[in-house]
């Protein structure tokens, strides 16, 4: 069989480096006609044996600016690497991006083994659902490049078994490692899981720190794991996002939201990909489960959040490689994944903060694309928009929606009946509500997003809710424009799903079959709680007995248990005044910080 003809090498120039035949041949492949200016700041830097630490905007094409080197590095070791040898690692937040990264990785890759020499060369992803076949296929053939998210790279490398101890055998020989997202990977709190992985690889490496933002956090990190770094900021003449970015924003009542939603991804959806950026997981799984029965003939509709495990890479692929629709998320996907052709970014409720609005926008518009990108405000939240331009350097243009207002269709009464009809959505509906609620009380930016300021009633019409849950946020708010439904019975509305009925009745049997004093199926935190009641109960009963004529008189309390009880009163009398949520009593009666499942 004749090869095809290698693609004529592009014409990229870098200052004073000199790109390899494969290296040009992957570029000119993937269609890249210059390099962006995080690219070119950076690949000349790494080059030349410097460690980096670099800002750039989001979607400035910071995996190639890294990457590339990467391969170009591997690639001039003179002898071949070495089935039992890993030259580069690469740690990346999140599953999806690592995923990302390596199907990047997978495109450069052949065009390098067209011009190395002979010897093992091949990628190992670690992430979560990687099975252990599939970890010992990839270091049977040789993982010359890992990589990994630093959860599931820091569990394998801290386990006792034949395939951690071959990868930490292949770690000792590494010469490169790469931080994606680096300010995120300690925001979320993998700071332990990076000392471990640093403590494990040579001191003479190179490393490089990518990120859309520096924090305090990350110049620590970079004190400690970085030899004269070299400090890299590309800020595009000073925007926080991209250029070809256009940032709308509108003023829309609570109640109005889904109208719009559903008007807005009938236009825009049908022949486009839009990205619909949701507060909480539970607002995301229920808003699609509703639109899909509310409208049947919206554009392919999706969601995806941090608790989904199963279908969480499936969903992500086929969007990723589908030409239109739409994906409910939340902020699980606003950093680093680059998920092609986005042309809108709706952003249904405010983000958690100003940085995440940033990141959120980066979703479209990426690589010098053109995008659009929409912001949605209560009329009480309009301040945000200036608060937006001072904190982070971002103006946004107001949109009329007046005509489009005019032409909403009402979608509550029949959200509502939904819900009357299936117990299932009904209560997707209440957690939803209930999530919505506790993220506006813990949001970052307070002094605009309070919670007294919020129309619960309408909010609660916008969910579609039946009556209103009992929530200690809600005590003190007055609660109008919203009218319980009373004719319905809640607890004798049915799942509609089978399977879903099947469970739950599996589950009452199991309630129902339990004794009374069986704490197992409580969460640990709890039963923690209980059981430390217990015990203090079985320490007074004990000095009851031991004290003269059987009384339990406060003789028997030592300091500590008089200071722990007058402590225990105290939270309870603040619950029930309503100055703590019962989230905030469990955690200071018995903090989740115990709780052995965390």
């Amino acid at each position: 069989q004749s090869q095809q003809p290698l693609p004529q090498p592009s014409g990229w120039q870098l200052d004073r480096v000199e790109l390899s035949p494969a290296a040009q041949s992957a570029i000119a492949a993937l269609g890249f006609a210059a390099p962006t200016p995080v690219q070119r700041a950076c690949i000349p830097l790494l080059l030349s044996n410097k460690d980096v630490a670099a800002e750039a905007v989001t979607g400035s094409g910071k995996t190639l600016a890294y990457l590339l080197p990467a391969l170009e590095l591997l690639s001039r070791r003179p002898e071949p690497w070495g089935r039992g040898e890993t030259g580069a690692v690469i740690v990346a937040p999140t599953a999806e991006l690592a995923r990302q990264v390596s199907g990047v990785l997978a495109l450069l890759m052949p065009h390098y083994e067209r011009h190395r020499q002979p010897g093992s060369w091949g990628q190992l992803l670690l992430t979560r659902g990687c099975s252990q076949a599939e970890i010992d296929a990839a270091l049977a053939k040789g993982a010359t490049l890992v990589v990994a998210t630093p959860r599931r790279l820091s569990d394998l490398l801290e386990s006792s078994c034949s395939t951690g101890e071959r990868l930490c055998s292949a770690l000792r020989s590494v010469e490169l490692l790469l931080l994606d997202e680096a300010d995120r990977l300690l925001q979320q709190g993998f700071r332990p899981a990076l000392d471990a992985l640093l403590s494990r690889l040579p001191k003479q490496r190179r490393t490089g720190l990518f990120s859309a933002t520096q924090t305090r956090e990350l110049e620590q990190l970079v004190r400690a794991g970085l030899r004269n770094p070299v400090s890299v900021r590309v800020t595009e003449k000073l925007a926080r996002v991209p250029a070809g970015l256009t940032n709308l924003y509108c003023e829309i009542a609570a109640d109005k939201k889904l109208d719009f939603l559903c008007t807005f991804l009938m236009e825009h959806a049908a022949e486009q990909k839009v990205l619909v950026f949701v507060a909480t997981c539970a607002v995301a799984d229920y808003l699609a489960k509703a639109l899909r029965q509310l409208r049947p003939d919206l554009p392919p509709l999706s969601a995806i959040h941090g608790r989904m495990r199963k279908k969480r890479r499936s969903v992500f692929a086929a969007f990723a490689s589908c030409r239109s629709g739409a994906l409910v998320c939340t902020d699980v996907l606003a950093r680093g994944v680059d998920l092609p052709d986005v042309a809108w970014v709706l952003q249904l409720d405010p983000p958690t903060s100003a940085e995440h609005f940033v990141h959120r926008c980066g979703r479209t518009a990426r690589i010098g694309r053109l995008g659009r990108a929409m912001l949605l405000l209560q009329p009480h939240e309009l301040e945000y928009v200036e608060f937006l331009r001072l904190n982070q350097g971002v103006a946004v243009e107001r949109q009329e929606l007046q005509q489009v207002y005019n032409s909403l269709t009402d979608l509550g009464p029949q959200l509502r009946q939904l819900c009357s009809r299936d117990r299932l959505l009904c209560e997707k509906s209440v957690r939803a509500f209930v999530s919505y609620v506790q993220f506006y009380r813990k949001h970052e930016c307070r002094l605009l997003f309070r919670l007294r300021d919020l129309n619960i009633g309408r909010l609660a019409t916008a969910f579609g809710l039946l009556r209103l849950p009992r929530m200690p946020e809600l005590r003190k708010l007055a609660v109008t424009d919203f009218d319980p439904v009373k004719d319905v019975d809640v607890g004798a509305i049915p799942y509609l799903d089978r399977s879903v009925r099947r469970q739950r009745a599996k589950q009452e049997q199991l309630r129902q079959e339990k004794p009374k004093n069986d704490l197992s199926a409580l969460p640990a935190y709890r039963r923690l709680r209980i059981e430390r009641c217990r015990e203090r109960e079985a320490r007074a009963a004990k000095r009851k007995r031991r004290a003269p004529g059987g009384k339990a008189d406060g003789a028997g309390l030592d300091d500590e248990d008089l200071a722990e009880l007058e402590r225990d009163v105290g939270l309870l009398k603040k619950l029930r005044k309503g100055r703590i949520s019962t989230d905030q009593f469990d955690e200071a009666f018995c903090p989740r910080g115990s709780d052995e499942d965390n």
